[in-house]
């Protein structure tokens, strides 16, 4: 297994991705071994240039809830009739979903 870093800010690791198979990986990303004893869903923190497991992180689903725009706006766009609004409640959902996959 391979991890890729997506987002991190001052040492904390915001989001990853793990690679079961790093064939199939983006061309692009930057992989990494995991920390010993690694397991889905473990936080990772950067010390002294190496990840490090910090304990468990809020699950997917989860976290996509705390960041979802409030259901109310996707039925104003509804009620309106506003096919832009509605898009761009769509819109966003997916940016969430994008941020916080669903592990494989």
């Amino acid at each position: 297994m391979k991890i890729e870093i997506v987002e991190s800010e001052e040492g904390k690791v915001l989001a990853f991705r793990t690679y079961e198979r790093p064939d199939l990986a983006p061309e692009n990303a930057e992989l990494v071994d995991p920390p010993e004893g690694f397991r889905i869903g473990d936080a990772l923190e950067i010390v002294d240039g190496n990840l490090a497991r910090v304990g468990k992180v809020l699950p997917y689903d989860e976290l996509r809830r705390k960041e979802y725009p409030p259901i109310e706006d996707y039925l104003d766009g509804v009620v309106k009739g506003d096919q832009a609004q509605i898009d761009a409640y769509i819109a966003a959902c997916l940016a969430v979903k994008a941020k916080f996959p669903r592990p494989e």
